[in-house]
């Protein structure tokens, strides 16, 4: 079963575009290590792209 945390629902609903990590902690109030790891898990279940750059589509 592939479920998304509550945590993880929140990152989907605030991203808007491309967004770096930075930016989507301060947006969420988390600090950049909850951030990169929760977006880690939403890339390793096809819902997010990261770039080069660190930019989250």
């Amino acid at each position: 079963m592939n479920t998304l945390s509550k945590m993880e629902v929140r990152v989907l609903l605030k991203l808007k575009g491309e967004e770096t990590i930075t930016e989507l902690a301060n947006e969420l109030g988390l600090s950049i290590y909850r951030t990169s790891i929760l977006v880690a898990f939403l890339k390793r279940k096809g819902l997010v792209k990261i770039e080069k750059e660190g930019s989250i589509k």
